[in-house]
């Protein structure tokens, strides 16, 4: 956001706001967030390879990942 802020008009206006934060999501929200049932499907695959080097504590943090990924479904 710092190398490229979005320009700050007057927020004079509920039209005018409302666009400025359409633009802010687009430019910084989504690229960050993206697909969520994506990036937890990803983090999930990582998360194999760790249980084998980490043991319990690896196993822990699946659970959660896990528990994410049944809350996105609803």
């Amino acid at each position: 956001m710092a190398e490229a802020p979005l320009p700050v008009p007057t927020l004079r206006t509920s039209v005018v706001c409302e666009d400025w934060e359409t633009q802010f999501i687009r430019y910084y929200v989504s690229q960050l967030v993206g697909n969520f049932a994506e990036n937890v499907a990803s983090f999930r695959a990582e998360l194999v390879v760790m249980v084998a080097d980490q043991g319990n504590y690896a196993n822990t943090i699946e659970s959660e990942v896990n528990l994410t990924s049944v809350i996105d479904n609803r």
